[in-house]
């Protein structure tokens, strides 16, 4: 079998969703699946330049030319573009060479890129794996849903999702909105956004605050803040739990450069919440397991739109979770099926902060959250299970 992979980002670059695509393509080769790429040439964030041709990992790169931007919305579209118009002159020319062509939500515009191309080549097997959801993204943040923009956005992505031969999900919550939206018939496959925390390294010296005999409970918010993510409940359940001084709240991340919340921090004097400094990627594993619990929160408005990946960070971790989100998030779900925590719901109450915060006393009820998030990473979540599905799901369609 001969797999072509699309999408805009790929090793070695380090972008969270190209790691994804990146190590799914290694995966593949593994397999005994030819496997080719063909990413742009520079990366997401500094627009470094990589070779043209090269094999990585079993995967074999024909990167295509990309344009250099910074911070210039314009000028990302105009690079999506270029990249998309190189794919589907390759794909015009050989795509029958493909048994299968995957591609993902990255660049902007690609499900109108994947309508193009079954118009014109409908021989070609495609697979889409959904990382994002636009407009839906964009509504969630205040665009018009009623503009020609949102409009026109959307009758493609109809038309794409019914052309597409398979769609994979990072989440069920994301397939339920996408069939219920664009009143689709066929069944999604979900593929998790599987933890991509480094190997363990314990020669990496880090203050283990778990350890601290000073608290008996950590917990952490870490990572982005705003957008899909926010920390409203994670401060309220903070100045509920202030008079308690065996729970420790940290934050690590860019959230205490917003104003909101270091007014909030100073005004209630949440003396109990303390920032923590960046680590380097190496020593990621080693700051998520030093903490109890890890805080993982999804604006109502993007349900079904994002699934935070950093709750199976936390779940390979063998920490425990508190989702803070509505409970038609997977991350809910999977919390509760396999009691990984506590589900908190936007804009909670002291009476269920009153009853995480005593549950949380108990020693046992930690080392059970952490026996079943070791579990259910094992069994459910880990990138050999997520392959071994998709490879399945691929021979199957």
């Amino acid at each position: 079998m001969k797999i072509l992979l699309l999408y805009h980002y790929m090793s070695p670059d380090d972008v969270v969703s190209a790691i994804h695509f990146s190590q799914l393509g290694a995966e593949l080769s593994k397999n005994g699946i030819i496997v080719d790429a063909w990413p742009g040439n520079r990366s997401r964030r500094k627009r470094r330049t990589f070779p043209n041709f090269s094999t990585l990992n079993g995967v074999n790169y024909h990167r295509v030319f990309d344009i250099s931007f910074n911070k210039s919305n314009i000028l990302r579209l105009i690079s999506s573009l270029i990249v998309q118009f190189q794919w589907f002159i390759r794909i015009m020319e050989k795509g029958e060479e493909y048994d299968k062509i995957i591609i993902g939500s990255d660049p902007i515009f690609s499900t109108l890129f994947m309508s193009l191309v079954k118009k014109y080549k409908n021989s070609v097997n495609i697979i889409y794996w959904v990382f994002d959801l636009h407009p839906e993204a964009s509504i969630a943040l205040g665009y018009p849903s009623q503009s020609l923009f949102v409009k026109l956005a959307e009758k493609i992505n109809k038309t794409a999702y019914h052309c597409a031969d398979k769609v994979f999900v990072v989440g069920e919550c994301m397939g339920q909105l996408i069939k219920s939206k664009y009143k689709l018939e066929k069944s999604f496959d979900t593929i998790i956004p599987w933890s991509l925390l480094p190997e363990e390294n314990h020669n990496t010296k880090l203050i283990k605050s778990r350890k601290n005999k000073n608290f008996h409970t950590t917990i952490l918010y870490s990572g982005n803040y705003g957008k899909a993510h926010d920390l409203d409940d994670f401060l309220r359940f903070a100045k509920f739990c202030r008079n308690d001084d065996g729970i420790k709240f940290y934050i690590a991340g860019n959230a205490l450069e917003d104003n909101d919340v270091k007014n909030f921090i100073f005004s209630n004097k949440l003396l109990n919440v303390e920032a923590l400094p960046f680590v380097d990627f190496s020593e990621l594993r080693l700051r998520i397991e030093s903490i109890d619990y890890h805080w993982v929160s999804v604006r109502e408005n993007f349900s079904g739109i994002v699934v935070p990946s950093k709750f199976f960070s936390a779940v390979e971790a063998k920490r425990g979770v508190i989702v803070n989100c509505n409970e038609r998030a997977s991350i809910w779900d999977y919390t509760q099926r396999y009691k990984l925590g506590y589900c908190v719901p936007i804009d909670c109450t002291d009476e269920i902060y009153a009853k995480v915060s005593a549950d949380m006393r108990l020693e046992q009820t930690k080392k059970i959250h952490f026996s079943n998030s070791a579990a259910a990473h094992d069994n459910h979540f880990k990138k050999e299970v997520q392959v071994e599905r998709f490879l399945r799901s691929i021979v199957e369609s």
